[in-house]
């Protein structure tokens, strides 16, 4: 609770809202960092590791993966700007209870922009702030922001910055600065009108609808995580089999893939030899011209996976590879 007493706060849809835009991806490891004013107007900003999340949408992301591979859309998640969220407390009773702030950060061209804020105040209600256009950033807080946006390596006290022992949340914020930060201040009195009993119905709904937000988000990154991994697998996939195609020496070879062992075995007859892998096998075949020479001699090994083809590479004699007969594959 944020108060000794009553502890008024903004209808619990709306903090829920405000939430859903706001909250981090993933809770990360919790700063101070900015401190300004002195008793009784003191205030200070905490930002989370979390938070900090490339401004890139999944679709190009995926677009970059299967276009122009993992390297590219890695590439594109750097350069992009960076998203981060702000809570800022402030001491003096004339001023909001607390202020959240949503900024954009482009690293690259040294400009922040301020996407939404939010100030939570004293007599139970909430102001909207405008936002701020790009614009390069004003000395003091949002200084402080871009470094810890865009230099991780600047996240110490000797740029002003406090790691705290425990990640930091919005609902908590306050109660924790009066008790870790200003514990020789006077914590000013809520003007709210609902009873105890209220805020404590009100605080277990929105613990209760950001339990829930924190589990959907992270069943969403996680699922975001393996469809990223997706990708980039069928990207490299994709990138291999061009590769393949381009290089083989017998077109008719492209036929066998995805065909089943069964099929393959039946047409080329016993492999030579084999090579076990973690989840797969080599089946190692030789074709062989009247006569001993290498210039006609031809090695053909398929990749078996799951009970199907997934590969081939060819060696030998490039020329005769060509020339071969090579039993036809089911996959015309």
């Amino acid at each position: 609770m944020e108060s000794g007493t009553s502890r008024p706060r903004l209808p619990w849809t709306a903090a829920l809202a405000l939430a859903l835009i706001a909250a981090p991806a993933a809770a990360g490891d919790s700063y101070v960092i900015h401190r300004e004013g002195a008793k009784p107007k003191r205030s200070l900003i905490y930002a989370d590791t979390g938070s900090v999340e490339p401004v890139l949408a999944l679709e190009q992301q995926t677009k970059l993966l299967f276009e122009q591979g993992p390297d590219a859309a890695e590439a594109a998640r750097a350069a992009a700007p960076r998203s981060l969220q702000l809570i800022e407390v402030r001491e003096h009773r004339g001023a909001p209870d607390k202020l959240i702030h949503e900024l954009q950060v482009d690293c690259a061209a040294g400009r922040v922009r301020v996407v939404a804020s939010e100030a939570h105040l004293r007599d139970d209600t909430r102001r909207i702030l405008p936002p701020q256009d790009w614009a390069p950033p004003s000395a003091g807080w949002q200084r402080q922001a871009q470094r810890f946006a865009c230099e991780p390596a600047a996240r110490d006290a000797a740029h002003g910055m406090q790691a705290l022992a425990e990640p930091i949340g919005l609902l908590e914020a306050v109660d924790r600065t009066w008790a870790e930060q200003w514990p020789d201040g006077r914590r000013p009195p809520y003007t709210g009108e609902r009873s105890e009993a209220a805020v404590q119905v009100q605080e277990q709904k929105i613990d209760e609808a950001m339990g829930q937000l924190s589990r959907s988000m992270e069943r969403l990154r996680s699922s975001l995580q393996e469809q990223e991994q997706d990708a980039s697998e069928q990207a490299a996939l994709a990138m291999r089999e061009a590769e393949r195609r381009a290089q083989t020496p017998a077109p008719a070879l492209e036929q066998w893939i995805e065909a089943p062992v069964q099929l393959l075995v039946g047409a080329w007859g016993e492999p030579k030899a084999y090579r076990e892998e973690a989840d797969a096998r080599w089946l190692d075949y030789v074709i062989v011209a009247d006569g001993t020479a290498p210039s006609g001699r031809c090695s053909v090994r398929f990749l078996v996976r799951d009970g199907l083809v997934r590969d081939y590479e060819t060696g030998g004699s490039t020329a005769y590879c060509r020339q071969a007969q090579l039993p036809p594959g089911p996959n015309p």
